[in-house]
């Protein structure tokens, strides 16, 4: 299919070969090559730069990876995906709090109508052990998308560390009324009702998730 691309632009025929080595092909090296030949010519395509970003991740790149966020982010600054690609990063290759909190504190400025950039912001706020302004992050997000569930679960996370734990069980039980089927809610349940010194609904909790 790939060696049928016809008379397209260099930058749309790099863009589909990228996608071909990734996705049919398998084949990240060969993949981020193409992205790489395409910024050559085309250096303000942030979106190649985004997708750059996320191969040199998945192939154990992550400083080239932070590197090609910043460059898509510079590129074109409402990017969002971008800033949440980097804030991910920075919180799960790195543990850099607060590198976190200096990008995940612009996503509002750019849209106030996701969920992401103020669970972003929670997970910073919890880093730092601020159980307050990680609360009042999920209840954000949640109020934005309150059928999400990991609005729920960040909240709960946040109510935990604020020493709310009752509250945090409500969060962790509304994962549950929505998706029985993430029985690590009632894990977490347990534990902050246990906390909360109610054995009897916190063993409740621990014997579902152990079933």
């Amino acid at each position: 299919a790939a060696a049928g691309v016809g008379p397209l632009t260099e930058n749309e025929r790099l863009r589909i070969l990228s996608q071909y080595a990734q996705f049919v092909e398998r084949d990240l090296e060969h993949a981020a090559e193409l992205l790489e030949t395409l910024l050559a010519t085309y250096p303000d395509r942030a979106d190649a730069r985004h997708n750059l970003a996320l191969i040199y991740d998945r192939l154990g790149r992550p400083d080239d990876a932070v590197a090609e966020y910043e460059r898509a982010i510079a590129t074109d600054p409402n990017l969002i995906v971008a800033y949440n690609g980097i804030v991910w990063l920075l919180r799960n290759r790195y543990g850099d709090v607060n590198g976190m909190i200096e990008w995940a504190t612009r996503e509002p400025a750019i849209t106030d109508d996701q969920p992401w950039p103020h669970l972003n912001l929670c997970w910073a706020y919890l880093g730092i052990g601020d159980g307050e302004r990680a609360v009042a992050a999920a209840r954000r997000a949640l109020a934005i998308d309150a059928d999400n569930m990991w609005c729920h679960y960040h909240l709960g996370h946040a109510l935990t560390a604020a020493g709310d734990y009752q509250a945090a069980a409500r969060s962790y039980e509304a994962v549950l009324a929505s998706h029985p089927g993430e029985t690590w809610a009632h894990y977490h349940a347990g534990h902050v009702l246990a906390l909360a010194g109610d054995s009897d609904a916190a063993r409740a909790h621990l014997l579902a998730f152990r079933e």
